[in-house]
């Protein structure tokens, strides 16, 4: 198996097509084919399933598939780890709302004090995240669910809010006047996040506390991108459960209806990386400027 077969190999399964695929490695078609059909024969199992008009993973497939994006990330982190034109490279992992929402201010700011200083941002989910930690593909990830692992060392760096969010209109402002019970608010359209988030856990684990069966919820999407989850809530399709910081935004231009629980929900962040890894002078001191500067 070679790095070359693997490049062909997550762009055809990307893309579900050899021409394309061909035309993004630089080869031609046939050798792509080639090139797949090696790594078939290497691995013991079929990979893909051709017919004249369209390509499709098989389970292997799609197992090795995630597999191989993940060996071609910590191909990438090597090869800028050892240039000498990156300066001091630091790879992050993060899910959702660290990537979007608390690292950009944060990055801006500690590369305005340390020019010297270059960041690679891989974003995924928390569980995916901590994952890439545990494999090296990333030097730290900052996520919002950690899982209980001796080889890894683990500090909060700030907390946040969960809130309901609804849509902005005659139905859900009626309705928030007469402050609901949560069973009435959960008879509305409720959109969730995928599996993997820890926003999705923790509004799990709050359904459970309050006797909310998840099965009677009226889900009217399930997505695992959160603009589109904000976009939807915008547009009145439903309600979520939501991270302050990703819908702070929204909320002050009078976009989104926020109804504060009478319990305290919250969620935390982290920042982790292995408890084996010797930290260098340049990761100290990121770690400090992140933990003094994320809004708590």
């Amino acid at each position: 198996m070679d790095m070359k077969q693997l490049r062909s190999f997550v762009e055809v399964a990307r893309l579900r097509q050899f021409t394309e695929a061909a035309n993004r490695v630089h080869l031609s078609q046939p050798a792509v084919s080639t090139q797949i059909s090696a790594l078939e024969r290497e691995l013991g199992v079929d990979l893909l399933e051709r017919t004249t008009k369209r390509v499709t993973l098989t389970e292997k497939g799609e197992l090795f598939y995630s597999y191989a994006l993940r060996m071609l990330e910590l191909e990438q982190t090597a090869l800028e780890k050892l240039s000498d034109s990156m300066g001091q490279m630091i790879t992050l992992g993060a899910s959702t709302i660290p990537s979007s929402y608390l690292l950009p201010p944060i990055l801006s700011g500690y590369r305005s004090e340390n020019a010297g200083c270059f960041f690679r941002v891989l974003q995924s989910d928390s569980h995916t995240a901590v994952s890439q930690v545990l494999d090296g593909t990333v030097d730290f990830s900052v996520v919002g669910e950690v899982p209980d692992n001796p080889a890894l060392t683990i500090r909060e760096i700030c907390r946040d809010q969960l809130l309901i969010v609804t849509p902005v209109n005659e139905h859900y402002m009626t309705l928030k006047h007469h402050t609901p019970s949560l069973q009435q608010l959960f008879q509305e359209p409720v959109i969730l996040r995928e599996s993997g988030s820890g926003t999705q856990k923790n509004f799990d684990r709050f359904l459970e506390r309050h006797h909310i069966h998840k099965e009677d919820l009226h889900v009217a999407a399930c997505a695992n991108d959160l603009e589109a989850i904000r976009k939807m809530i915008v547009s009145g399709m439903g309600i979520s459960m939501m991270s302050a910081c990703s819908v702070r935004d929204l909320a002050g231009s009078g976009q989104v209806l926020v109804y504060q629980m009478h319990e305290d929900i919250s969620r935390h962040f982290y920042i982790v990386w292995q408890k084996r890894r010797s930290l260098t002078d340049s990761e100290r001191n990121f770690i400090g400027y992140l933990e003094k500067n994320v809004p708590r």
